[in-house]
């Protein structure tokens, strides 16, 4: 085999290494024949192969997992209309790619959200978001995690946002949900989302509509877990629509 050749079949090996953390073995040599392009985001979602993420994934969360490993790695994802995201959840047909640290392609694929199930255990996924109605109290949280596992084999911690232990009073949008195996090991650890929940509160508020409504206007910047919050309706845009549901939800 020419000296060449071999230097290539090494070059997608280590693509295919580097990039196991987030996709399977199958899915990332695909996404490696077809991910060699000329400007970032040029691909589209014709010729790229799919791969199914959790339901709540984000931007923040991939990029995560790109900075455990041991080289500079970056994601760039883009809507289907080619604009970047640099935030927030992904959706589906979104383009995510992985970049090396001089700004060339590694992989790419077609982002297909997973749908809710009946498969679904309905306790925190670990690295994902746990979203809750408003108005849920930690005592309410512990027991409803309680029954889901069978009374035992499973127990949640509440943080607050600032890290300390909640005991009680109300989950609030950017707590962390810690759940723990009966022996006591953390089985997994997600953030809290509540819709509507911009203040940290707990539940919608007066303030927080006029957060949203300085975001829509421009004038006011949503990040994170606040902007998934405000997200009301969950299709994975923030717009007037949740605006109009929050504000019912402080009439009512």
């Amino acid at each position: 085999m020419h000296s060449s050749s071999l230097k290539r079949h090494l070059f997608y090996i280590v693509i295919t290494a580097v990039f196991l953390t987030i996709i399977p073995f199958s899915i990332c040599k695909a996404a490696n024949q077809s991910a060699v392009s000329s400007s970032a985001g040029s691909q589209t979602a014709e010729n790229t192969v799919t791969y199914t993420f959790d339901k709540g994934t984000t931007v923040e969360m991939l990029q995560k997992k790109l900075d455990s490993q041991p080289r500079v790695l970056k994601v760039a994802v883009f809507r289907a209309d080619g604009s970047q995201k640099s935030e927030g959840l992904l959706e589906d047909g979104d383009i995510v790619e992985t970049l090396d640290e001089n700004g060339n392609v590694l992989s790419t694929v077609t982002a297909v959200i997973k749908s809710d199930g009946g498969d679904d255990s309905g306790l925190p996924s670990d690295g994902g978001d746990y979203v809750l109605d408003g108005k849920t109290t930690v005592e309410e949280l512990s027991e409803k995690i309680s029954a889901m596992s069978g009374y035992g084999d499973y127990e949640i911690k509440i943080k607050a946002y600032d890290k300390k232990q909640k005991q009680s009073g109300l989950v609030c949008t950017g707590d962390t949900a810690e759940l723990l195996s009966e022996d006591g090991e953390e089985a997994g650890s997600a953030t809290i989302i509540v819709p509507g929940d911009l203040t940290r509160c707990g539940a919608v508020t007066e303030k927080g509509c006029g957060m949203l409504y300085g975001y829509l206007a421009c004038n006011t910047e949503l990040s994170g877990d606040i902007l998934r919050a405000a997200d009301m309706n969950g299709d994975g845009t923030v717009d007037t629509r949740d605006l109009l549901m929050m504000k019912k939800q402080t009439q009512a």
